[in-house]
């Protein structure tokens, strides 16, 4: 296995992988140094998941085009010259834009950012380009994944680390619904997908459940501090404040064999465990449930 990583990246997340594992030191946004690395390593399976531009703040930065969805065509590029016959890459809900509707894979696109049209884009464009050169090419649109080391600026890790400091967080009314997917399933879709023959083509990889934000934020309360206070309602102007989010995964799961096996409260309990711990590496979060 080899990974593609920024010479000047922070790989704390990942130091149990690095070492046992080729590292190619480069750039998505400039392959040019490290495509001979690339062709030499000769991957049969590229599982692509960089992108910059999830954050709020970034989703409509013009160099979601100059940079994440150019450097996506030359990663299959060089995948295709290095004769590589999987490409598996991670789609998002926001290439679909805002629907009241449960996401599937054949849901209608109608992106309002420039997040989501880019990964739309390259969906679009990846897949053709993929299958004339014979390439299996599969897309994973991932709605709400959670677990360990993920940005403060999300829902999970920002409740987390505020009632960690004791502090009261600011929510929504938190009605709005969500599927909370773990990300060791998540990871696990990613090998499934990669591994099965009759895999090709978009898929929504989600849990199929759908629980409030409210209840989410009150579960992680319960486990830090019982009376801890929530400040449900003190965002009630903020962006997205009530728009669901629902995934159906039944066409990942028939192709796949593909299961969810961690339930919200395990995964709830792990990642908060983990935040307490790792607590030091955390700055003030950003979120805005």
């Amino acid at each position: 296995m080899a990974l593609l990583v920024r010479a000047e990246s922070d790989t704390w997340r990942i130091h149990d992988l690095v070492g046992g594992v080729t590292v190619v030191e480069g750039d998505l946004c400039n392959l040019a140094p490290v495509r001979g690395r690339i062709r030499e390593f000769a991957p049969t399976t590229v599982l692509h998941c960089g992108w910059i531009g999830s954050h709020r703040r970034d989703r409509n930065d013009a160099r979601q085009a100059a940079t994440s969805l150019r450097g996506s065509l030359d990663l299959l590029d060089v995948a295709i010259e290095a004769g590589c016959s999987v490409f598996v890459g991670a789609g998002s809900q926001a290439e679909l834009g805002p629907t009241h509707d449960t996401i599937t894979g054949t849901s209608p696109a109608n992106p309002d950012t420039a997040y989501g049209a880019a990964k739309l884009s390259f969906n679009m464009v990846g897949s053709r380009v993929a299958s004339a050169a014979g390439m299996r090419f599969v897309w994973l649109r991932l709605l709400t994944v959670f677990g360990s080391a993920d940005s403060p600026e999300y829902l999970i890790p920002h409740v987390t680390l505020e009632l960690c400091a004791q502090r009261r967080p600011a929510l929504t009314f938190g009605t709005q619904r969500r599927d909370f997917l773990h990300a060791s399933d998540a990871a696990a879709a990613f090998v499934l997908a990669s591994a099965t023959d009759a895999c090709r083509g978009t898929y929504v990889v989600a849990s199929g459940l759908s629980p409030t934000v409210r209840e989410v934020t009150e579960k992680i309360r319960d486990l830090i501090d019982p009376h801890a206070e929530l400040g449900f309602g003190e965002l009630a102007g903020a962006a997205d404040a009530q728009a669901s989010l629902l995934g159906d995964p039944a066409d990942f799961m028939a192709c796949t064999g593909w299961r969810p096996r961690v339930s919200i409260d395990e995964g709830l309990r792990e990642s908060v465990d983990w935040y307490r711990q790792h607590y030091h590496r955390y700055l003030e979060g950003t979120a805005r449930w």
